[in-house]
């Protein structure tokens, strides 16, 4: 189940600079990072899934990266 909850998150990034509000902000020279994280409902401790994007440009290798990781990894990908 953590497993396909950090795909999730990692496919929201993506889908989030996608988004023409993120992207006009891009276009426009604004300074802005989306970043993926994820909560563990049984630690309480809230992971960095290393899917940091602060441009259109490595968006999607970014979260190609990411996903390849997480497909290729067995159980949780981030402790």
């Amino acid at each position: 189940m953590e497993k396909l909850c950090e795909i999730n998150v990692i496919l929201q990034v993506r889908n989030l600079c996608r988004s023409a509000l993120v992207r006009d902000a891009w276009t426009s020279r604004r300074e802005l990072a989306v970043h993926g994280l994820i909560y563990g409902l049984q630690d309480g401790i809230l992971r960095d899934l290393q899917v940091n994007i602060v441009s259109l440009a490595t968006a999607e290798a970014v979260c190609h990266i990411a996903l390849k990781r997480i497909l290729a990894t067995q159980g949780r990908v981030v402790s």
